[in-house]
């Protein structure tokens, strides 16, 4: 199915070149195993933009399959940015349905039984930059001093912190037992 919703061609309306369609059928292909959450025919529309504008660039490029899958993983990182995904407690729903409101009380419990549950998936340094930003000290350059790492390097931790507890939020038996988070 996902092979069928792929149209790559270039600037004439040609299909790409044999390489190009390889690398960003395989650049399509990773992003999608990894990416669940985001529409198939999104990440589709992607790689039709990619293999476009690899096919305008080709004779710069050195390795097409690097290139492709680097840049299909930004495209999809840069579109999380702009649309985090929202997960909503189980009890939420529940009460919502029923009419009432949700009990804040329940809520704070709720979430810290699965923060609690996350930082026992996480390394210590991941548990460290979790409990930080719990502390309201999540901006990068506050880790950063923390950890004792760069700005960047603090800025790449906390997206792969945030990813991760995305992750352990997807693998959860209950699919949508999980709080409003944005990966960055």
């Amino acid at each position: 199915m996902s092979q069928q919703l792929l149209h790559l061609v270039d600037d004439e309306g040609r299909p790409v070149q044999r390489a190009v369609e390889d690398a960003v059928t395989n650049a399509y292909r990773y992003v999608l195993a990894h990416n669940n959450h985001i529409d198939h025919a999104l990440l589709a529309n992607m790689a039709e933009h990619l293999a476009l504008a690899v096919s305008r660039r080709i004779a710069e490029i050195h390795s097409i399959q690097q290139y492709a899958l680097a840049a299909m993983i930004g495209k999809v990182h840069e579109w999380s940015r702009v649309h985090p995904v929202e997960f909503h407690l189980p009890s939420d729903q529940l009460e919502r349905q029923a009419g009432a409101h949700p009990d804040s009380s329940f809520q704070r419990i709720e979430k810290k039984l699965l923060l609690d549950q996350m930082k026992a998936d996480l390394t210590e340094r991941d548990r460290h930059i979790l409990m930080l930003i719990q502390q309201g000290v999540g901006d990068s350059k506050s880790i950063a001093d923390a950890l004792g790492i760069t700005n960047d390097a603090a800025k790449k931790a906390i997206q792969r912190t945030k990813h991760k507890m995305m992750t352990i939020l997807q693998q959860t038996s209950e699919p949508n037992l999980a709080i409003k988070m944005k990966v960055s």
